[in-house]
C-alpha cells in the first residue's frame, strides 16, 4: 500500500512527496532516488519540514509513528485500520487534537466509484419511502505467498462494517459467527436494533476470488460486483445497470484528504469513524474467536 500511496503522491499536481521513509534502509533509498524525494533516515528531523504524513505500516506501529507527528501537528492519513487496539486508536485521537492536526483513516472503499453509485441508487430508493431490510458482503481472496499483520476481519471485513456504519440503518444489537471461524476465514451476520439483518464473509484462503456486496430494501435490490466493478439494480425481476465512472479510489482519497486538512468537510473517514469500525470489528473478532 506504501507504493500505491507513493505513486498517487508523486501523480497529483497540489502534492509534493518531500520524503520517504522506511524501517529498510534499502526500500528507503530507492524509493526516494526513483521519486527524487528526501530518504529520512529520522522523522523527528522531518516535523518541521512536512504538512501532512500518509501513514501505511504494519497496523501495530500506526501508533507509535502516528502520535508523534500528530502531537507535532502534522497532518495523518494513517492506512486503515486505525490502529491494532481500541486505546492506541483513542491516543492517536487526543494526539492529533493536542496538535491540531488532521487525521484520516485509509477506508478507501468510501471513494470507490461502485460505491458510490450504489449509494446514490440506496438514496432514491429511501427518499421514494423505502427502507433498508437486509446487507450482505463476500471478500474472498485465493490464498497469497505473503504474511498478514492482522486478521480477516481487520484486513477484509472492516470495509464492509465501515460501510455499515456510513448507512446509518441501526445500531449492532448482536454478533453472531459460524463455527470453525480462523484468522483467514470468517462469516458474522449482525442483527440491528432497526430490524435490518447484515451478513459479512470474508476469507483468504477461498478457490477463486469473489468480491460482492448487495443490499436489499422494500423496493428493490441494490448488488455491487467489486471485480467487475459494476451495479445493477433489480426492481421486480427487471435488472437495470447502474453508471460507474471511473474515479481512482486512492487518488480521491488523496483529494479528500487534502481537503480535510485545509479545514473542508469531506468524505474521508476521521479518527472516531476509524475507532468505530475498530470497535465493530473487535466485536465481531471477539464472538469469531480471535481476541
Amino acid at each position: 500500500m506504501g507504493m500505491h500511496h507513493v505513486r498517487t503522491c508523486t501523480d497529483t499536481a497540489n502534492v509534493t512527496l518531500a520524503a520517504v521513509f522506511d524501517e529498510r534502509p534499502d526500500v528507503t533509498t530507492q524509493v526516494a532516488k526513483d521519486t527524487g524525494s528526501q530518504a529520512a533516515t529520522d522523522l523527528d528531523a522531518l516535523l518541521d519540514q512536512i504538512d501532512m504524513a500518509i501513514i501505511a505500516v504494519p497496523t501495530q506501529h500506526h501508533a507509535a509513528i502516528a502520535v508523534p507527528l500528530l502531537s507535532s501537528g502534522v497532518s495523518c492519513l494513517v492506512e486503515k485500520p486505525i490502529a491494532a487496539t481500541d486505546d492506541d486508536a483513542v491516543v492517536m485521537i487526543n494526539a492529533a487534537a493536542a496538535g491540531k492536526a488532521c487525521l484520516r483513516i485509509g477506508h478507501v472503499e468510501r471513494f470507490n466509484p461502485a460505491i458510490t453509485s450504489l449509494k446514490f441508487a440506496l438514496d432514491d430508493d429511501l427518499k421514494n419511502g423505502s427502507r433498508v431490510t437486509s446487507l450482505s458482503a463476500r471478500r474472498f481472496n485465493p490464498a497469497a505467498d505473503r504474511s498478514y499483520d492482522v486478521d480477516a476481519v481487520l484486513d477484509l471485513m472492516i470495509h464492509d462494517l465501515d460501510l455499515l456504519n456510513t448507512l446509518e440503518v441501526g445500531a449492532v444489537t448482536s454478533i453472531s459467527c459460524a463455527p470453525g471461524s480462523t484468522e483467514h476465514h470468517v462469516t458474522a451476520m449482525l442483527a440491528l436494533d432497526s430490524g435490518v439483518t447484515a451478513s459479512f464473509d470474508v476469507s483468504r484462503v477461498a478457490s477463486t476470488q469473489d468480491r460482492s456486496l448487495s443490499i436489499e430494501t422494500t423496493e428493490s435490490v441494490l448488488k455491487l460486483d467489486f471485480t467487475e466493478k459494476t451495479v445493477t439494480r433489480i426492481v421486480d425481476d427487471l435488472s437495470t445497470p447502474l453508471v460507474v465512472d471511473k474515479t481512482d479510489p486512492l487518488r480521491a482519497q488523496l483529494a479528500s484528504f487534502i481537503a480535510a486538512v485545509r479545514g473542508g468537510e469531506t468524505a474521508a473517514a476521521t479518527g472516531q469513524d476509524g475507532l468505530a469500525a475498530l470497535r465493530l470489528a473487535n466485536r465481531v473478532r471477539e464472538n469469531a474467536g480471535l481476541l
